[in-house]
């Protein structure tokens, strides 16, 4: 793929950089609470500044409630505080409203449009979307790693209508994502927890026939507990999921790679106990010492760790004891030897923080989930074939289509 490198040969002074970022930040009452997904941006934005371009930010934020559009406008002051000027901003993401504000763009100017998925065709990755996007810049950047698993309109659809590079951020972490989990050094375990099976399936019969070792926790963990004859109590399962979490520890039997569950957690009453003096009435609710420790020495064998997903339902105190332990623990390692430890995802960076650990203490941090888990299984993603593909740039699209 195209770097910026090559896209400041062209010259970039005066043009119009349309940047995919990922500004999907959680906001609450109007404050963020967690602005590192900003402060990725901020290098390629800063470049692109110095270079004398016109800077059009383009991003998603998402709600809990789906049938609810957010807008980025709470965005806006954090933005320009980082970069040290004032960012302008576009009720709008395609249209006139939209057309008007950039019209009006100074070289060095950053815009950003609003929420892309006020638009609906955004996710539909509508080709009318992606050609109206890109009728108003002169270049497309993705700096947004995070949302590159993603077949939208501004990750995949643009890049077919725009000379496209990738940013800085993007580069980065592509380089990491290369080196330590296309090839690793090994022995490698993996690290997945969080809520459902369904929706990390494909990734752990893939991980099974990669890593040395996977642990499963988080409520995932639950379904396969009972896939092998251990009660759960009134925990959360997934019973149409239980002969697939048994085909797994098959296959990961037939691999040699061990699969390892929690055998001892803490319950919605606050009692530790082994997986096996679960009562009826309980419900597992964290990770137990015991296995953070079994976790730790796992990993002690190990060259290069992957984590994705916290442990045990961590956002309820006290029940993130289990994934601030073991977030400590990997970089108390990461600090006393050479193993790589590549963490990824938005709860799990959270958890990271939450824990007081270095981060200087852990290999490669990406705030990347899905994304980061993708990539593992497929060791590319759709929005980085979009930027090597030799179908990109294929068409024109006239000004203001």
């Amino acid at each position: 793929m195209k770097t910026l490198k090559e896209a400041d040969e062209l010259g970039l002074k005066n043009k119009k950089a349309l940047l995919r970022v990922d500004f999907n930040v959680p906001i609450k009452n109007g404050e963020i609470l967690d602005d590192t997904k900003i402060k990725d941006s901020i290098p390629t934005i800063s470049w692109l500044r110095d270079k004398n371009a016109k800077v059009i930010l383009c991003s998603h934020i998402a709600s809990s409630d789906k049938s609810k559009i957010l807008s980025l406008n709470p965005v806006v002051d954090r933005l320009s505080q980082l970069i040290g000027t004032q960012v302008k901003f576009s009720s709008a993401c395609i249209g006139k409203e939209a057309e008007k504000n950039i019209l009006s763009m100074q070289s060095r100017d950053i815009l950003l449009l609003e929420n892309l998925r006020s638009d609906p065709y955004e996710e539909k990755n509508s080709d009318f979307f992606a050609k109206k996007m890109a009728s108003m810049a002169d270049i497309y950047i993705n700096d947004a790693f995070s949302v590159s698993h993603r077949k939208h309109a501004s990750v995949v659809g643009i890049p077919k209508y725009l000379p496209s590079y990738a940013g800085l951020s993007l580069q980065e972490t592509l380089q990491e994502f290369n080196r330590n989990i296309k090839n690793p050094a090994r022995p490698v375990m993996a690290i997945v927890g969080g809520k459902k099976v369904s929706t990390k399936l494909g990734l752990l019969q893939s991980l099974v026939k990669k890593v040395n070792t996977l642990y499963v926790g988080g409520a995932m963990a639950n379904t396969f507990l009972l896939s092998n004859g251990i009660s759960i109590g009134l925990s959360v399962y997934e019973p149409n999921l239980l002969d697939a979490a048994r085909k797994i520890t098959k296959t990961a039997h037939q691999n040699n790679c061990k699969l390892v569950f929690p055998h001892d957690v803490v319950l919605d009453n606050g009692q530790q106990v082994s997986v096996f003096n679960i009562e009826a009435n309980n419900t597992i609710m964290d990770v137990g010492k015991g296995s953070v420790e079994e976790i730790l020495n796992h990993a002690r064998q190990s060259k290069t760790v992957w984590w994705n997903g916290p442990l045990g339902k961590f956002e309820v105190l006290p029940f993130d004891v289990g994934t601030k332990s073991l977030a400590k623990g990997l970089a108390d390692i990461g600090k006393s030897s050479s193993i790589t430890t590549i963490i990824g995802g938005g709860d799990t960076v959270y958890a990271l923080k939450k824990s007081d650990a270095d981060f200087k203490d852990y290999t490669y941090i990406s705030t990347a989930g899905g994304a980061f888990l993708e990539f593992i299984e497929n060791l590319t993603l759709p929005g980085i074939e979009a930027l090597e593909s030799d179908l990109q740039f294929a068409s024109t699209v006239p000004a203001w289509i």
